[in-house]
């Protein structure tokens, strides 16, 4: 008996290095999508979510993922100055668009935003908003506000958020009347509705960047080439993100 319970514990020993999980340091907006797209991928994951600043820092502080996902091109280039990535893994993985929201609750109706638009005007409470210092969508969404010249008039509204799930968040709690966030975490709620989506041109591109961690293994590389692969790239489309121009 003892003899089989030995065997027993070394097959999965055996199994367990076999098959360590794979961990995965993404920008929180690729949370739903990320999960859907992992369960069509061999492996165990551990899956830390944040801001793509945020997890830069944590990299740069001894955090060892075996693929991290930025939703900057910014983070992504900071990553590879402290030479925390294998060298040339850094690739475009998919892109996604800028939306304005309002709880689904809210008396505020879709409409066209453009040059004339009047954005501060349409609503007096608070506008949710990643943080711009470390969240991307915050970024993108300050670069959108100064396109139209909304900036300075709104800047004294914002409700920073930790990451763009949080800003998200504040909006579907209704302790902001607008919040700017991606496509893709506005398909993930129920509790938000799209009022208007910023033009592409009104912000710089907003494509994700993935790359492997410094001493990842093998199947970290196999892992980050599904990623890339057409399979991966339908879930994502599926959860509200943009597919890359070309492929």
């Amino acid at each position: 008996m003892r003899k089989l319970l030995l065997l027993l514990l070394a097959a999965v020993s055996t199994a367990a290095s076999a098959d360590p999980a794979l961990t995965v340091f993404a920008a929180a907006s690729m949370a739903d999508a990320l999960k859907a797209v992992n369960g069509g991928y061999p492996a165990a994951f551990k899956l830390n979510l944040g801001s793509s600043g945020t997890l830069a820092r944590q990299m740069e502080q001894g955090g060892k993922p075996d693929v991290f996902i930025s939703a900057a091109k910014d983070w992504a280039d900071y990553v590879v100055a402290k030479d925390l990535v294998e060298k040339g893994s850094v690739k475009e993985l998919i892109g996604n668009a800028l939306v304005l929201v309002a709880p689904s609750d809210s008396p505020l109706q879709p409409f066209a935003l453009d040059a004339k638009t009047d954005l501060p005007s349409l609503f007096k409470g608070r506008l949710s908003i990643g943080d711009p210092e470390h969240v991307p969508a915050g970024k993108y969404g300050v670069a959108a506000l100064k396109h139209y010249g909304w900036f300075k008039p709104l800047e004294k509204r914002f409700l920073p958020g930790m990451s763009v799930r949080d800003a998200l968040m504040v909006v579907e709690l209704g302790e902001a009347d607008m919040g700017i966030v991606y496509a893709s975490d506005a398909a993930s709620s129920k509790k938000v509705k799209v009022l208007a989506q910023f033009p592409a041109d009104a912000c710089p591109p907003i494509v994700y960047y993935c790359a492997l961690g410094k001493g990842a293994s093998p199947e970290a590389a196999k892992y980050q080439s599904f990623l890339l692969g057409d399979k991966a790239a339908a879930v994502f489309k599926a959860n509200g993100f943009a597919p890359l121009a070309g492929r």
